[in-house]
């Protein structure tokens, strides 16, 4: 918890510092896509905007289907902050899969937190390490909504 606060301090402090001024006025409100209110990312994003908010800046939280579209919304202008998992930022930064052009003008603040991927299976199966996987019966697009990448699953 302790180091998501620090992350969240460090955030806000390079967002202040970021910040265009117009006089002595600060832009009034930035837009911060996160995710499903039901969602991990949500929560986050009303933690960063609960804290930037002590340093008078005002961060509208927008609830969003996840990373693809908080990259689209951040490309398109919509958002000017966003969070997003790191395979899929690697995703629109080279304009793979779901992303047709390359968005090359992103940047990277910080990470939050290490994210672990669990793979769970029926037992019958008897798979024990995924080159298991190989040759098995598997619809992943239909459990998970977001992109796979790892070649085990090609």
């Amino acid at each position: 918890m302790k180091n998501i606060l620090f992350i969240i301090g460090i955030f806000c402090f390079f967002l202040a510092f970021s910040m265009k001024t117009f006089g002595n006025e600060i832009i009034p409100t930035v837009n911060l896509a996160t995710g499903s209110k039901k969602g991990v990312y949500f929560p986050i994003g009303k933690g960063i905007a609960e804290v930037a908010n002590e340093a008078n800046i005002k961060i509208n939280v927008l609830n969003s289907e996840g990373s693809i579209e908080n990259l689209k919304w951040l490309a398109s202008g919509k958002v000017q902050l966003c969070l997003a998992q790191s395979d899929t930022v690697y995703n629109a930064y080279n304009g793979l899969n779901r992303f047709s052009n390359r968005n090359t003008n992103i940047r990277a603040i910080a990470s939050l937190y290490t994210e672990a991927v669990h793979i769970l299976i029926r037992r019958p199966l008897y798979i024990k390490k995924i080159g298991d996987f190989r040759g098995v019966k598997r619809n992943l697009k239909s459990l998970l909504y977001r992109e796979i990448r790892c070649p085990v699953f090609r």
